[in-house]
């Protein structure tokens, strides 16, 4: 059923012109192959950081520089769902580009760091400017009544803290 999925995702994404840049060699996001994809038709990047299943991370020194060279126009999602098992230092926590840069947005979850996954419990720091967009994508992925309950309990629960 997963791989039926999988399938028919990366189906709407080809139609939707969805150009996905492989990683590199050593199998982190190449950032350069990356902004030489873009063109002006490019409205959104993708950056998963640290990488799934990978485990790959991009740096912050990279990051920087990665989100210096991208138009203003493009906006710069940067998945962090694995953020909270990340010990190295010099993988950035974006939430201060986010903070810093209208053209970023951060999205996280509860599920994975406090061991959610069955209620699939996300959320997104971004500038106010593109909260209307996720407003449009975000009805089929409303949270329910118990994965709010258990986000809410979950950062207070020393049973279920990330490291």
């Amino acid at each position: 059923m997963r791989l039926a999925v999988l399938r028919r995702l990366s189906l709407f994404a080809r139609v939707a012109g969805v150009r996905a840049v492989p990683l590199d060699a050593g199998h982190p996001h190449d950032l350069e192959a990356m902004l030489a994809a873009v063109t002006p038709a490019t409205r959104v990047v993708l950056v998963c950081n640290p990488n799934n299943p990978t485990g790959t991370a991009v740096r912050s020194r990279e990051l920087r520089g990665f989100l210096d060279r991208l138009p203003d126009r493009v906006l710069v999602v940067l998945d962090e769902a694995y953020r909270e098992f990340v010990d190295d230092p010099d993988v950035p926590d974006a939430i201060a580009p986010a903070r810093d840069r209208p053209g970023v947005a951060v999205l996280r979850t509860f599920s994975k760091a406090y061991g959610l996954a069955g209620v699939c419990v996300g959320y997104c720091v971004a500038a106010p400017a593109v909260v209307p967009a996720v407003h449009k994508v975000a009805v089929p992925f409303v949270v329910s009544g118990l994965g709010q309950a258990a986000a809410l309990a979950a950062p207070t629960s020393s049973a279920h803290a990330p490291r």
